[in-house]
């Protein structure tokens, strides 16, 4: 996981309903620093700084928005060094290009 902090321009189309200053968090989900996070965080963002727990911060942009998921994908090229931990996402061989993709975990009981 990763921290965010976003600011959006005074002028930006979101910022009466969203805010200018944003934070939220992401998660790292390869070797080259793409952190997925929730997309209005980095919705028309200006500035990026994206912060590990251990509190080394790198610069990132963002790269993309889907409104379908609601989710925003940001681009940190030294998150790596970062000592961010990556979230390993296994890929199944048996979905289409057009399936929709839910992994479901059961809750295990209580004792």
């Amino acid at each position: 996981m990763v921290a965010l902090r976003v600011e959006v321009p005074d002028d930006a189309f979101t910022a009466p309903i969203l805010g200018t200053e944003r934070t939220g968090n992401g998660v790292v989900i390869n070797d080259d620093g793409l952190v997925l996070t929730i997309g209005y965080l980095i919705t028309e963002a200006e500035t990026i700084w994206l912060t590990t727990h251990a509190g080394t911060g790198r610069p990132g942009h963002a790269l993309a928005y889907d409104s379908v998921t609601g989710l925003g994908l940001v681009a940190c090229r030294s998150a790596a060094r970062m000592s961010a931990p990556i979230l390993r996402v296994p890929i199944s061989n048996r979905a289409d290009l057009d399936d929709d993709v839910y992994r479901h975990r059961p809750r295990r009981a209580r004792a």
